[in-house]
């Protein structure tokens, strides 16, 4: 755990133990942003390289101009998704994917047992579930923005 501050349960706002499944800091969504903005960048200049990136939102006057049009929007989107899929996941783990606190090993666990306090979320989804619909949602947000953008 890289931040100084606790996290908050991003369904309740709460303060939660470090590893709860929901918990977000601040850092962590800098962290997240800066990585959807790390890989949309890498993704758009491999494109302005290659010339096969066709980046723009709308037609350019040849290969060069169109496969580097539009970086502000795709920078953009990059951010964006990687701050939105990061507070999806995290809603998704707070509510459907079971937190509790073992008194006897002082760790959040992922499964009710005696000595497991309930922290957040219904024994619904595991980690891998949790992350697959994050990642799915994500994605087709991403879809919808591009196909308004493009109207």
């Amino acid at each position: 755990m890289l931040s100084s501050s606790p996290p908050r349960l991003v369904s309740s706002w709460a303060r939660v133990p470090p590893g709860t499944n929901g918990g977000v800091t601040l850092l962590g969504l800098a962290a997240s942003a800066a990585g959807g903005l790390c890989m949309a960048a890498v993704q758009w200049a491999g494109g302005c390289v290659s010339g096969e990136f066709m980046g723009g939102l709308q037609p350019a006057a040849g290969p060069a101009a169109a496969a580097c049009h539009g970086a502000g929007f795709w920078l953009a989107l990059g951010t964006a998704a990687g701050v939105g899929g990061s507070l999806v996941d995290s809603l998704l783990g707070a509510t459907l994917q079971y937190s509790g606190w073992c008194s006897t090993t002082g760790r959040v666990v992922a499964q009710a047992a005696p000595g497991v306090q309930a922290i957040s979320g219904k024994p619904v989804l595991s980690n891998n579930q949790v992350n697959a619909l994050a990642a799915l949602l994500t994605s087709a947000g991403c879809m919808a923005a591009v196909v308004v953008a493009l109207r």
